[in-house]
């Protein structure tokens, strides 16, 4: 089941194997994922807005044209995903590195300007390293 951050139900759905869902265009805005994997999931033009993804696990995802804006992705982990045209505006990363939270992780994802992930610069189309 998913919960905003109020508790109230979103939508009720096996929150214990979202990996590799079709999760495309759904709206959790507000959503707890905290701690969940959706490691090769579809989420497509998903609206995360000012959800809590703290330690979600996002490898391999297809974000493009996500909106995660005002969202909480400390120690998230973006690794190989597909971020292009997604917006991270104003989303709590825990960059840059001297701040005091565990940092979200971007290792090879896919991201383009808009992206704009706080504390990040990219031009062009481009891969994090490390």
């Amino acid at each position: 089941m998913i919960r905003n951050i109020p508790g109230e139900q979103i939508e009720l759905v096996n929150t214990r194997d979202l990996a590799g869902q079709n999760l495309r265009g759904r709206n959790w805005s507000h959503a707890k994922l905290s701690g969940l994997s959706l490691a090769g999931a579809n989420c497509e033009g998903i609206v995360l807005t000012g959800a809590r993804l703290h330690r979600t696990d996002f490898s391999h995802a297809r974000l493009r044209g996500a909106d995660l804006y005002l969202s909480s992705v400390l120690a998230a982990i973006f690794r190989c995903a597909d971020l292009r045209g997604a917006s991270l505006y104003k989303a709590e990363t825990g960059w840059p590195l001297r701040s005091r939270y565990p940092c979200a992780t971007f290792t090879d994802a896919l991201l383009v300007e808009c992206t704009d992930i706080p504390g990040r610069k990219v031009f062009g189309i481009s891969r994090v390293i490390a």
